[in-house]
């Protein structure tokens, strides 16, 4: 879980674990496991419009937590009436408030911004709870294959963070190096 940037004839390469692989290849991991977040909304979302719509399956990648809030409000919608709706209303406002922020948590990983992978995982750990609470075991497991692809592209956030900084860090040790005077100027002169 590295971070460091080897510059030599060859383009700069960043260590993610025990792998040396090109600044484009390590962007290219962050951006390919911050996609998991625009997944899980999406999925959500579909799952919102199933349990809407009366169907009785849903995707296992999707928000345990939109899925239970859907379960009640299609439960009340049974008994009809103003709570149906209302409850149906709350289901829909949080699912589309919870897509929305893994939407947000999507776009910030693909940013190259570690702390959205941590909170994007910290939420999608506890949905996971729900499904142990239920006995759901392949939702279980499909959620904590996603936390691992989340983990690896935290790891990969965090190495080509910490490769553009020595860079920078470098690059600008080189410009006040090489924008110094090589010799005496001619205002020197007596």
């Amino acid at each position: 879980m590295g971070g460091t940037m080897s510059e030599g004839l060859n383009a700069p390469t960043v260590q993610i674990g025990s792998r040396d692989v090109s600044m484009a290849q390590a962007e290219a991991t962050v951006q390919r496991q911050g996609n998991w977040f625009f997944w899980i909304a999406g999925l959500s979302l579909v799952n919102w419009a199933a349990g809407f719509m009366g169907a009785s399956v849903a995707m296992i990648m999707g928000l345990g937590v939109t899925q239970l809030a859907t379960g009640i409000a299609q439960g009340a919608r049974q008994s009809g009436g103003l709570l149906s709706a209302v409850l149906t209303f709350l289901s829909l406002f949080l699912t589309a408030l919870l897509a929305g922020a893994f939407i947000f948590l999507g776009v910030q990983a693909r940013k190259i911004r570690p702390w959205a992978f941590v909170v994007g995982m910290a939420l999608y750990a506890l949905d996971a709870l729900i499904f142990v609470l239920v006995g759901d075991w392949i939702a279980v497991a499909f959620h904590v294959f996603v936390l691992v692809m989340l983990g690896v592209g935290l790891n990969a956030a965090r190495a080509t963070r910490a490769a553009r900084t020595a860079s920078s860090y470098v690059m600008g040790s080189l410009g006040r190096i090489s924008a110094a005077p090589a010799g005496p100027t001619p205002t020197d002169a007596p």
